[in-house]
């Protein structure tokens, strides 16, 4: 058996961008960056941003369209996806997306105002037709999430 699985707990570093392909199908991209901690062998602690390129369709699209903004507390389950291509000039280039299989809004943006209604978490594959589904309520999604901090360090206790 093959598995192909990522989750991804961060904050929305663009707007949902949408696009359609050539036969009208509505794509929207978004990045999403990650943090991750650690001790150096000094002690000090380190932190470093992973930026993460994700793209949504069909339902998951239509939802992400409407709900991801910038600073946003996302939750992300999809697969891992590698593309590449040859320019004009014949430079190839290469790019890795994450292609959103569940997407969970933890909370709105980080500003000055109140967070919006929000949506529970969205499965693509038993998410109902836009038209039935009814309108989210403030108990279909988390407010915050505190996400723990590891205390685990690099470094190999042997």
């Amino acid at each position: 058996m093959m598995y192909n699985k990522v989750t991804l707990i961060g904050r929305a570093g663009t707007d949902a961008e949408v696009r359609y392909t050539q036969n009208q199908s509505k794509i929207v991209k978004f990045s999403m960056a990650t943090n991750r901690y650690w001790n150096d062998r000094s002690g000090v602690r380190q932190e470093k941003t992973e930026w993460h390129n994700i793209v949504c369709w069909g339902y998951l699209a239509d939802r992400a369209e409407k709900m991801v903004t910038k600073g946003s507390l996302i939750m992300v389950e999809g697969a891992i996806e590698y593309s590449n291509w040859q320019d004009n000039e014949g430079i190839k280039h290469y790019r890795t997306d994450i292609r959103a299989q569940t997407l969970l809004m933890l909370s709105a943006k980080r500003s000055g105002g109140a967070p919006g209604p929000q949506p529970g978490p969205v499965d693509s594959a038993s998410a109902p037709e836009p038209t039935s589904r009814p309108e989210p309520t403030s108990t279909d999604f988390v407010d915050d999430i505190e996400v723990p901090k590891s205390d685990l360090d690099d470094d190999i206790p042997f």
